[in-house]
């Protein structure tokens, strides 16, 4: 009823309540809930105005105001009458208020009474529970208490029992110790009474022994003062000058001469012994001397060297000549280069030198330039030298070779292993053999030009020695016929990585022996088994990091592109080796700053050296994660301490490398990669490349290159089983005994047990992070660490871990047996089991060739081929080696010349000077003499093959233009072919009922498949419908004729409902450059290029109309428009009666094939001979005198060369009447798209 007041006062209503007014009052409160609310209650005293103001808003059931609104629209107010007045509506508005008021009042006090019940209920309860609590606490101290007492009476008793026993040990050890002493009195008494007596007994003895020892003694002393004084003077008529040895040898030759005369001439001998004692004196006099200057070699074998230029033809006596330095120079600066010296420094190296020698300064230096031309004669020394060495040999015993590109030029080395009692000589003939290109057919050619190279060294230096000692050729030099390749058939191995061009190259030169000898020989190829290694780990790492993307794809996803994040841990290693390297190489890492660091937190941890990631290293990902899984703490904490650092100013940003690896290094699935990767290289990477890399030096135990074989067959049935059982990764035993079989039992060998022995248990590492010398064992420390983790991160890693040691080793089951990859053939066929990839589905083909065992297996190895390889080299690393000493030089000296950097690297590991310092005086001066002679002929010679090498890639670049031009005509004539195509009755097109209709007329599938296969490729090629595609098989199984069918009245349907595409535009086949955006202003240069690219494509337009022209005038190619319209099925031979046909026909007289001269012919058929021989009336051909009028023959149809893609004789086709309009467009009254077709003279089209 407030609530309707109110209304009524808001509505605008002034002064007291009406009749009306309070008639619908009346019906508020009768229609209303009865009651007020529990705030009204009080304001039921109120006077009647105020009431009603103050009564707020409550919700009621009837609304007055609607009440009153629906008495207005029925028109009923009138008819209501006020039955009661103004004042007795108040005192029932009053009582009623009242009597609410009561009842909830009452309510209230009852609702309160409850609430103090339930209070009073819960403070019992509580008191209660209280108690109880006390009561448990106090039984609770007393159990402890007495828990207490119980455990002290125990103790005490212990304590009391232990003191017992050890008092009673104690007084046994008395006793055993007192009656030890009384049996130690007793022999030492019993032993000094024996000794007395054997020291009485031989007392003479020994002095008689003692004088004769001391006699003899003195004999040994006189006799070694004798011989040091003999060795002293030895040494002092070494080290005598020139001048002092020539005078001796003169005393000596005139001695021998006059003792020749003794019988007669006692009075000369007199007087030589006379000047031979006075000749003793002097150098007596000159021996203090000597040993004064002890420390300063002399050159007493020859004359005082002059360190400046002289006559070329001083020392043969003869005017003129240049002026130029001596022999000894070159040689010098030669061997100078060898030992690392640069041409800037040799000139003060060899200006020092020459004054500790000869206390004086040289009178001339060579130039820097001079000296920087000794690398050219040192080319031709290291081929030299080593052409004597090769030549020498019996046999050559392997073979290596590698190529590699520097300054955008490929060159290829070539090492050639001579087999010798207990070891492998490796000659490196060159690591700098220039090819046209990187082919291997190239490689081989460069080897053998190298080969006839080094023969020919041998020949010039024969001619030198002979022309200034005749008569030592044949004794000095070997025969140059001893470098010969076919001195491999005897058991040679060659040995290359693994790439396919490698592999040809092998398989180039083993076919080049064989033609040479005409026979097999015993040539064997070899892999280099670290290359196969490096293979098999990159592809485990590859299948990691793509297992990981998946499972963290959710967190890469969030992480900002821009902090480089990534799952793969060879990325991670790079970066680790940037921030934390010791060598503080890059310029943005923190290994000096973290080295601090953790000598000042850490000082005691050991830390593992963080391995070199720059280059490309497959086995990067397990030699480097050995430091990422160990040092990964340290890494963390240094990174935290680095980010939460104030950066310097606003502008600036933590590093993203530092932000990178702490989001790296911090994620619990890089910790198991890393941890897999370090087990890995300890189990498999480090055993199986020490056997690799020993191989050549293991052969006293049996042990060669394919016993590398017999390990990766072991590593493959290990890889299998830990692929069935992942748990077995964390088996220490099984892991580490992988290639258990090389240490225990019969295949023992002891140099491997020592080498493991040593790496786990002997081989120690200093602590970084403390300066004294403290060391560790590493890898006893990581093998621990990872199979027995301490760390919690590590062990909650383990059931990751395993999920991905299952990972990794499918990757390298799939490595192994991969039938393209070079591994393939080392495994034993009969040995490998599929377990894990379910059956492939039979084919339809059923026939299958016998599987033939690879010989390098080591089940099917013969023993012959085991035995021959024993003591080779099971590695290409000599060849990789070579080649990275010849980059350092070229990266060392920028401007170096090929040959002039090979040839330093070259004749320093050969160690070729040690060979000559130690050969005959007339063979070095020879061989001088020609290296100086030939150096500028063979610095021609590379210059040339330089040359050549720049024009041969010059013409394949233009070749690769002329073949991209060429593809790119044949593609357009094509296309346009098929675009002709379209209105012809070789196109289905309209309805897509035409298709079932068409392909009931053919008989046989093979029809029906070209013919579905032509009409699809004429929308495909013909208009470039992209969405036509369609592939011919899938998976090895062919598509049906249903499947094209479909897809073709799909086609047709489609191209009904759009306009069809333009013919072919011969700009878009012109080799077009990438579109790239502009920048600011073009150049006017582009503009000029453009323009000369459309007179390109109009040559391309004119040379495309020439082909054309050619092609179908004379009728061949298998994109030819008279073979494109034929008749998809073959028609039968009976229904060519009175049809024109065309033939190919050999119009020469000649059967021979070269002089066959093929040509189509047109004729019409008169009557059918036989099954499939037919008589044919020849048209006449105007350009030969022989067929210029009409001929007849019989000629025989034969099924299978029924319009034939190929010209080949007996070809036929059904001929068609196209006409060529100006030698391009099809037909003189036909356009491109409506072509008419003549079929023997029935106009039908």
């Amino acid at each position: 009823m407030a609530i309707g007041i109110g209304r009524i006062r808001k509505a605008g209503r002034k002064g007291p309540l009406g009749a009306a007014d309070m008639d619908m009052v009346l019906v508020a409160v009768s229609d209303g809930d009865g009651g007020l609310a529990d705030d009204d209650a009080d304001d039921a005293s109120l006077p009647e105005q105020q009431l009603l103001r103050h009564s707020p808003p409550r919700k009621a059931k009837a609304n007055p105001v609607y009440v009153i609104k629906s008495l207005k629209r029925a028109g009923s107010r009138k008819d209501i009458k006020i039955s009661k007045s103004k004042a007795k509506v108040t005192a029932l508005i009053k009582k009623e208020l009242k009597n609410r008021h009561a009842d909830e009042v009452a309510e209230l006090k009852k609702q309160i009474e409850e609430a103090r019940e339930l209070a009073e209920e819960g403070r019992r309860k509580a008191e209660q529970s209280e108690q109880q609590r006390i009561e448990e606490k106090a039984t609770l101290k007393a159990e402890v208490r007495s828990e207490r007492t119980r455990r002290s009476e125990a103790l005490t008793r212990l304590k009391d029992e232990m003191n017992e026993i050890l008092e009673s040990a104690h007084e046994e050890f008395a006793n055993d110790r007192a009656g030890m002493d009384a049996i130690l009195a007793h022999q030492k008494c019993v032993a000094q009474n024996r000794i007395d007596t054997i020291l009485a007994m031989s007392e003479r003895e020994v002095n008689v022994l003692r004088s004769e020892l001391a006699q003899k003694v003195g004999d040994e002393l006189v006799l070694v003062t004798e011989l040091s004084e003999m060795q002293s003077k030895c040494n002092e008529v070494r080290k005598e000058k020139r001048k002092v040895v020539a005078q001796l040898t003169a005393v000596k030759t005139t001695s021998r001469r006059k003792s020749s005369r003794l019988a007669t001439e006692r009075e000369s001998r007199k007087a030589a012994e006379d000047e031979a004692t006075e000749l003793g004196k002097k150098l007596a006099a000159m021996s203090k001397d000597v040993d004064a200057s002890e420390s300063i070699p002399i050159l007493t074998h020859m004359q005082k060297r002059q360190l400046k230029k002289v006559r070329a033809n001083a020392e043969n006596g003869k005017p003129g000549g240049g002026m130029v330095y001596p022999q000894w120079v070159m040689a010098t600066i030669c061997e100078l280069l060898t030992c690392g010296a640069s041409p800037s420094a040799i000139g003060k190296i060899l200006k020092a030198t020459y004054r500790v020698f000869y206390d004086e300064v040289p009178n001339d230096i060579p130039s820097i330039n001079f000296i920087r031309g000794g690398r050219s004669v040192l080319a031709v020394f290291n081929e030299t030298m080593s052409a004597m060495k090769l030549a020498i040999a019996e046999s050559w015993d392997q073979l290596c070779t590698d190529a590699t590109t520097r300054r955008q030029i490929p060159f290829t080395a070539l090492i050639i292993g001579l087999l010798g009692d207990d070891s492998l000589d490796q000659v490196i003939v060159s690591s700098c053999i220039l090819t046209d290109d990187e082919t291997a057919d190239a490689q081989a050619e460069g080897i053998i030009k190298k080969l006839e190279s080094l023969k020919r060294r041998l020949i010039r230096l024969t001619e030198v020695l002979e022309t200034l000692y005749p008569g030592t050729s044949e004794e000095l030099v070997p025969s140059p016929m001893g470098i010969d390749l076919n001195k491999l058939k005897q058991g040679g191995l060659i040995t290359t990585d693994t790439c396919n061009t490698a592999q040809k190259l092998r398989r180039v030169l083993v076919q080049m022996i064989k033609d040479v000898t005409g026979e097999d020989g015993d040539i064997f190829e070899f892999d280099c088994m670290n290359h196969l290694r490096n293979v098999w780990f990159g592809g485990m790492e590859k299948a990691l990091t793509k297992e990981l993307n998946v499972i963290l794809r959710t967190s890469l996803d969030e992480i900002d592109p821009n902090l480089r994040v990534t799952a793969s841990l060879s990325a991670i290693i790079r970066a680790v080796d940037k921030e934390f390297s010791l060598s503080a190489n890059y310029p943005k890492g923190h290994g000096q700053l973290f080295l601090e660091w953790i000598r000042e937190y850490y000082p005691g941890v050991f830390l593992f050296h963080v391995e070199r990631a720059s280059g490309s290293r497959q086995d990067l990902c397990t030699e480097g994660s050995m430091a990422v899984f160990w040092n990964y703490p340290y890494y963390i904490e240094f990174l935290d301490m680095m980010l939460r650092k104030p950066l310097r100013n606003k502008n600036q940003e933590a590093s993203i490398l530092q932000q990178s690896l702490f989001v790296a290094l911090s994620s619990e699935e890089m910790i198991a990669i890393a941890r897999l990767c370090s087990i890995m290289h300890i189990s498999v990477c480090m055993p199986f490349r020490w056997l690799a890399g020993k191989a050549h030096e293991l052969a006293q135990y049996n042990f060669g290159p394919m016993n590398m074989a017999q390990a990766i067959q072991i590593l493959y049935t290990k890889m299998v089983e830990l692929s069935k059982n992942k748990a077995k990764i964390l088996d220490e035993g099984f892991m580490m005994d992988i290639f258990a079989h090389y240490r225990t039992g019969d295949g023992a060998l002891p140099p491997f047990v020592e080498y493991w022995n040593y790496m786990f248990s002997d081989k120690r590492t200093n602590i970084v992070a403390r300066r004294s010398g403290t060391k560790e064992v590493p890898l006893f420390c990581l093998r621990s660490e990872c199979f027995h983790p301490k760390r919690k991160t590590v062990r909650s890693s383990s059931t990751r871990l395993k999920d991905l040691a299952k990972t990794a080793a499918l990757a390298l089951i799939a490595e192994l047996l991969h039938k393209d990859k070079a591994t393939r053939k080392y495994l034993c066929i009969d040995d490998i089991e599929r377990p894990l990839k379910p059956p492939p589905k039979k084919k339809k083909t059923t026939k299958t060739k016998p599987v033939i065992p690879s010989i390098y297996a080591w089940k099917h190895c013969p023993q012959k081929m085991k035995d021959a390889m024993l003591g080779k080299a099971a590695t290409n690393d000599i060849a990789e080696s070579t080649l990275g000493s010849t980059t350092r030089q070229i990266e060392d000296y920028t401007t170096i010349h090929f040959s002039g950097a090979a040839a330093v690297s070259d004749t320093r590991r050969n160690n070729h000077f040690d060979t000559y310092h130690e050969s005959d005086e007339r063979l070095k001066e020879a061989l001088f003499h020609v290296c100086i002679e030939d150096a500028s002929i063979n610095r021609e010679q590379v210059n040339k093959a330089l040359e050549s090498q720049s024009r041969a890639r010059h013409e394949r670049e233009k070749l690769i233009m002329d073949v991209a031009n060429a593809k790119a005509t044949e593609n357009y004539l094509e296309d346009m072919t098929y675009y002709r195509m379209y209105n012809t009755p070789s196109c289905w097109r309209g309805s897509p009922g035409v298709v079932a209709k068409e392909l009931q007329t053919l008989k046989s599938d093979k029809s029906k498949l070209q013919a579905l296969k032509e009409n699809i490729t004429i929308r495909v090629k013909g208009f470039n419908m992209e969405w036509a595609r369609h592939a011919w098989s899938k998976n090895g199984d062919f598509y049906t004729v249903d499947e094209l069918a479909a897809h073709l009245k799909f086609i047709i349907c489609k191209e009904n409902e759009e306009e069809l595409p333009p013919p072919p535009h011969i700009n878009n086949y012109q080799l077009q450059r990438k579109t790239l955006p502009i920048l600011g202003k073009q150049v006017s240069e582009i503009a000029a290029l453009d323009k000369k690219q459309m007179a390109a494509v109009n040559k391309f337009g004119d040379r495309a109309d020439i082909i054309h022209q050619e092609r179908e005038a004379s009728r061949e190619g298998a994109n030819s428009i008279y073979r494109k319209l034929q008749p998809w099925d073959r028609p039968e031979v009976n229904d060519l009666l009175g049809q024109r046909i065309e033939m190919v026909y050999n119009i020469a007289k000649s059967d021979d094939k070269e002089k066959k001269v093929l040509r189509w012919c047109q004729g019409e058929v008169v009557e059918v001979v036989k099954s499939n021989r037919v008589c044919i009336i020849w048209d006449p051909i105007p350009d030969l005198e022989e067929f210029q009028d009409f001929t007849e023959s019989d000629e025989e149809l034969l099924p299978k060369l029924w319009n034939s893609a190929n010209t080949v004789e007996g070809a036929w086709r059904m001929d068609y009447d196209i006409l060529l309009d100006e030698g391009v467009v099809l037909e003189g009254e036909v356009s491109i798209m409506d072509t008419s077709i003549d079929v023997c003279g029935d106009n039908t089209s």
